[in-house]
């Protein structure tokens, strides 16, 4: 299928109805200051452009590479490629510009700023006779293209203004012809409200709007666009913050690349205001009813007043404690690491951590390529970016992070040690964290790098950019995810549909080999919710205890009259994992783990490896090679050797059930995950499964209970010393009794040392 194709199913129109006004909407709006600053007034003043050069000037490493990109444009200083009536090359060409522009404000040499000159005064020519595309584009085929071309060709504008390179006339047209036409597309985006697509327009529209002193683009930048009664019906920096950004840092669409996406847009739109002297960085936005998020029910606290500074915040959160991100939804970011954002971020707001990520390297760089294709040439240069980048963690790898670097940056620190509030309602406590309205919660051992951490995700679907994932969980051990969230191919990919798009993908329980709504079984990619039905799981309790710290979400809304309950423990050395599942008519309930690592030994038979699939449904028919075993209810244990350590997986459920181990689907570098799938059947099932890892469990021993209470699920540990626990989860907050002691709650530990009697020690009412 044509990229383009797959850009407009992804980016079609999104339909938000109009809705009562929310406090943002009906805040006074934000005053823009009359008066405009000099040239240069964007991105950087001539202030901050003479202490840049006189860091270059004392900074080897940054002379350096300012000799070095003056080297390279020398090439073509004389003869710069000018735009023409092909617009393909309009962003690399607008970046040279940038480029050139910026060694003339560095190095003083006009022949630049002369080069910079003859690529802007070529569009005023040929503007006129760009087509607006589809996905409003007009110097570019799209909205996001033309975004990046405004920043760099308005950025370079405002650097060469005073050159005496461009005459009066040059800047009217310029100006009116070129860069006005380009944010009067980018206002009228296809997506009026809270999308990533929004957040990029409403920057490119604040680039240009600032740099030429348009009124009408800033105030549409910054305060939106309203109808003849005042309701707003284009998003502009207020309303997308206020209900963009859930109350707890989470970007709404919960990607982490679509996230810090949209952070950089904000970081464009506060820095175009900074120096027309306004601050964005600290302004106060109310939540909107939307930013509810998985909480709609506001258990965990209600939403107030927030800054885009929680969007910064909340990656560091999301992350186990080696710095790992789990990759959820459409997203390569797989772990934390500087972007040109948290530069402008840390001079707004002088936080350690800031500092701390913009000192460490880059180790990938995410190309993007017609909507997802990332061709072999474009991944090597991908990579050789990211190893270039290596050199230097400050080594800059654009024009705009180049002229946003921070000067004299500290070392910064951060770890998970310190408890934090996340925005509003986001809470990190005893090194685990708490984000209820974006729908992920991380329980951490420790800050250590080499901890044991597990993550749950339940958040709403947000957007096409989410996958049928709700209560997946990924396991995170000494720096590698045993457990990861498999996330394979690009949008353009033949399997895509077939694998990211499926349930059985990923770390959670499948009903019926159909995935969760709204995916099901349709076989549109870009899939969201309908007539109003939200994909979302219920935050149930958040408890980081000192020796228990556990997590419980339901869901109601992945299957029509299904129920799904998980209750994750982390345990000492170990992950405790009840997932419950409730209907009134029978089902085929498969429980799913993806494992990095391959299948040592199992002590129940195992049958020879079948050809074929282990069905013929959508993602089902990626599960190859499987071997199958019966549980008749006794306990077994599995045993996986992993990058990190041995994996121990005790299988303690009562009830048959069958054991499927198979291979997954193979990555982009041809790499497979090997996948336990357990399969049960009736109207309800009881999944009770202990992770853990011999090598540190000092000769613990996971056992089945089978003496437990009415709905009551339960583990026991036997420590080396004699030492016995009981983790016990009841289906619903109630007292029950066990071990001769009376337990009042949801979810209790239970010790009895040898000799010893029997004692509570933690309980979760």
């Amino acid at each position: 299928m044509k990229v383009s194709c797959l850009l407009s199913m992804c980016l079609l129109l999104i339909a938000v109805p109009m809705a009562p006004l929310c406090a943002a909407e009906r805040r006074k709006p934000v005053e823009i200051p009359q008066q405009a600053p000099p040239h240069p007034r964007l991105f950087i003043n001539q202030e901050e452009i003479d202490a840049l050069k006189a860091w270059s000037q004392q900074t080897p490493w940054l002379s350096k590479y300012l000799d070095d990109m003056q080297a390279d444009l020398n090439k073509t200083v004389d003869d710069p490629e000018l735009p023409t009536e092909n617009r393909g090359p309009n962003k690399k060409i607008a970046r040279d510009a940038h480029r050139y522009a910026i060694i003339y404000a560095l190095r003083g040499q006009k022949k630049f700023a002369e080069a910079a000159a003859a690529i802007l005064r070529a569009y005023v020519d040929l503007f006129p006779d760009y087509l607006v595309s589809g996905l409003k584009g007009k110097a570019t085929s799209a909205t996001l293209g033309e975004c990046d071309w405004a920043l760099d060709a308005a950025s370079a504008y405002d650097l060469i203004y005073n050159a005496g390179v461009l005459s009066d006339e040059d800047k009217i047209a310029i100006e009116q012809q070129v860069l006005k036409a380009s944010a009067e597309v980018m206002r009228d985006c296809n997506h009026r409200y809270r999308s990533n697509w929004r957040g990029r327009a409403i920057a490119g529209v604040a680039a240009i709007g600032f740099c030429i002193d348009d009124r009408d683009l800033m105030e549409e930048a910054v305060n939106g666009a309203r109808d003849d009664l005042g309701r707003v019906v284009r998003d502009g920096f207020v309303q997308h913050v206020a209900w963009s950004i859930l109350a707890d840092g989470v970007f709404y669409e919960r990607s982490m690349h679509y996230h810090l996406y949209t952070a950089d847009a904000y970081a464009i739109i506060a820095e175009a205001a900074r120096h027309r002297g306004m601050d964005l960085w600290n302004l106060e936005v109310m939540g909107h009813p939307l930013d509810a998020g998985t909480d709609l029910e506001r258990n965990f606290g209600p939403t107030g007043k927030k800054t885009v500074k929680a969007v910064f915040d909340s990656p560091f959160y999301e992350a186990f404690s080696d710095g790992s991100l789990v990759r959820l939804g459409n997203s390569y970011t797989d772990r934390l690491e500087r972007k040109r954002c948290y530069e402008r971020a840390w001079q707004a707001y002088r936080d350690p951590k800031f500092a701390w990520i913009l000192q460490r390297p880059v180790n990938f760089v995410r190309p993007i390529a017609g909507g997802g294709y990332i061709a072999p040439g474009t991944m090597e240069a991908a990579v050789k970016k990211a190893k270039l980048s290596g050199k230097s963690p400050r080594r800059p790898l654009d024009p705009l992070e180049l002229i946003w670097l921070a000067p004299e940056l500290p070392q910064g620190s951060f770890d998970h040690t310190e408890d934090a509030r996340i925005g509003v309602t986001g809470r990190h406590e005893n090194v685990c964290t708490l984000l209820p309205n974006g729908g992920i919660t991380v329980l951490r051992e420790s800050a250590d790098a080499n901890s044991l951490g597990v993550q749950m995700t339940y958040g709403d679907w947000g957007s096409c950019h989410t996958h049928p994932e709700l209560l997946a969980i990924a396991v995170s051990l000494a720096g590698h995810q045993v457990i990861p969230e498999v996330r394979y191919h690009h949008y353009g990919h033949k399997d895509f549909l077939s694998w990211d798009r499926q349930s059985i993908a990923h770390n959670t329980v499948t009903v019926d080999e159909l995935s969760q709504y709204p995916q099901e079984d349709g076989k549109d990619v870009w899939v969201v919710e309908r007539g109003g039905k939200q994909a979302r799981g219920k935050p149930i309790f958040f408890h980081p205890g000192e020796q228990l710290k556990a997590f419980r979400a339901e869901c109601t809304a992945a299957y029509e009259g299904v129920l799904l309950d998980r209750t994750i423990v982390l345990f000492g050395d170990a992950v405790v994992d009840f997932f419950r599942c409730r209907s009134e008519q029978g089902h085929t309930y498969d429980y799913a783990l993806h494992l990095d690592g391959e299948l040592a030994n199992a002590s129940l038979p195992l049958g020879p490896e079948t050809e074929g699939s282990v069905s013929d449904k959508l993602g089902y028919e990626h599960l190859k090679s499987p071997r199958n075993g019966k549980l008749s209810g006794e306990a077994e244990t599995l045993h996986y050797n992993t990058p990190a350590e041995p994996l121990q997986i005790d299988l303690l459920s009562s009830g048959p059930s069958t054991l499927t181990a198979a291979t997954g689907h193979a990555d982009l570098k041809g790499k497979t995950k090997e996948v336990l799938l357990l399969r049960k059947t009736g109207k309800n099932a009881d999944f009770v499964d202990v992770l853990s890892f011999p090598t540190r469990a000092a000769g613990a021993k996971f056992h089945q209970l089978t003496d437990l209470p009415d709905a009551v699920l339960g583990i026991e540990r036997v420590d080396a010393d004699g030492t016995r626990w009981w983790v016990l989860s009841a289906e619903k907050p109630q007292t029950f009794a066990y071990g001769g002691q009376q337990v009042t709650g949801q979810l209790a530990l239970l010790k009895k040392t040898e000799g010893g009697d029997v004692e509570v020690v933690e309980v979760v009412p």
